[in-house]
């Protein structure tokens, strides 16, 4: 359906959102294909033919979509974006060494592939350390195709195209992260604060992705300030007894 959409609309200018259900539960996958991962050596990590073969029919997906756009000669005006909207689903694959999955506010639940692809704009082979979430996509994807919103209201994302195209990451507001009970999680910088009911705690995930080494007790203030930013969310906020608490121990009282 997508690609007959773009062979559709090729002489003008298009958006294709493309969500495959698949990797999802339940979990299936063409018979051929669970076949093909059941014969493989099991790897350190992952040993699930089924989820390898739903895997493999996305990559097959977005080669169709790619190969289509270098028929119609548009691969060069063109952008895309491969991602995800979670972590791997814990009791079919391994987000190690990110602690959690799909579903949690740690690392192995939100830090997800962003592979952006445009032909002689971006550099091919390239990383940007850029935090970017999905609020962003709507202002980035509008700047990169040099439209301003003519909607005027506050975004909640912010434009990362500049670093996108200059691969250096730049100055943004915190990431806020809701999880499934309650919690939350705020990111900026290298600084990951994690809130529920029972614990805030904070973590340099540049130096410690796994999230194994709480510093509020050594980053008091770094700590208030992204709770800070979390309480219009969260109505979290950060009295002077709350903060006091962390020296404590980092547990709410």
């Amino acid at each position: 359906e997508a690609i007959r959409f773009i062979e559709s609309n090729r002489k003008k200018p298009w958006l294709v959102y493309l969500t495959h259900f698949a990797v999802h539960t339940p979990l299936q996958a063409k018979e051929k294909d669970r076949k093909y991962f059941a014969a493989k050596k099991p790897g350190k990590l992952h040993n699930h033919a089924i989820m390898g073969g739903m895997i493999k029919s996305v990559d097959d997906g977005v080669g169709r979509i790619i190969a289509k756009l270098e028929e119609l000669k548009l691969k060069d005006n063109t952008v895309i974006l491969f991602g995800s909207d979670n972590g791997g689903y814990g009791p079919a694959t391994s987000m190690h060494p990110l602690k959690g999955y799909k579903g949690t506010y740690y690392e192995g639940g939100i830090r997800v592939p962003a592979v952006f692809r445009w032909p002689g704009v971006i550099r091919a082979g390239t990383k940007c350390n850029q935090l970017i979430s999905a609020q962003d996509l709507f202002p980035t994807f509008a700047a990169a195709a040099g439209i301003k919103p003519a909607n005027q209201k506050p975004l909640d994302g912010v434009n990362c195209w500049p670093a996108i195209i200059q691969n250096k990451a730049m100055k943004r507001p915190p990431v806020i992260v809701a999880g499934p009970f309650g919690d939350f999680a705020v990111l900026h910088d290298q600084w990951k604060l994690t809130w529920s009911q029972r614990q805030v705690s904070l973590y340099n995930v540049k130096d410690d992705p796994t999230e194994s080494k709480d510093v509020t007790l050594n980053h008091p203030e770094t700590a208030a300030n992204l709770a800070d930013a979390l309480a219009p969310f969260s109505k979290l906020n950060m009295s002077n007894q709350e903060r006091g608490a962390r020296q404590g121990g980092g547990r709410r009282p």
